[in-house]
């Protein structure tokens, strides 16, 4: 069994693609979700599950061991996925990233939701 977070099948159910990536990077398991997605949701929701829990792969780790991705909570997560731009204002206030947040949320949801993820776990 691997090491998957409840935060890691949350977002594997709701973008598979991205529930895998944050877990692998653009590895092969990131590139066979988004094909497995784009065939059919469901496919990619089972794939990604499978996939971040029954690997042992550890989360992406610097040279000394310590993850490399941020000190992102559940509930910056959560707001990040319902409403991008203000989980991205409660962590960084009305920086550069909030205006691009609220720009690509405007232009589409997803677009949004993926960039408020990026940068709040980088």
């Amino acid at each position: 069994m691997g090491t998957a977070t409840c935060i890691d099948i949350i977002i594997a159910i709701i973008l598979p693609p991205l529930g895998v990536f944050l877990k692998f990077g653009c590895g092969h398991e990131f590139w066979i979700c988004l094909l497995l997605t784009f065939l059919g949701y469901l496919p990619g929701i089972l794939y990604a599950i499978y996939a971040i829990t029954n690997s042992s792969h550890p989360p992406h780790q610097d040279q000394e061991g310590r993850s490399i991705m941020g000190a992102a909570t559940c509930i910056d997560i959560i707001l990040a996925i319902i409403l991008p731009p203000l989980g991205v204002f409660l962590k960084f206030g009305c920086g550069i990233e909030f205006w691009i947040c609220l720009l690509l949320t405007f232009l589409g949801y997803i677009p949004g939701i993926l960039y408020a993820l990026y940068v709040l776990t980088q």
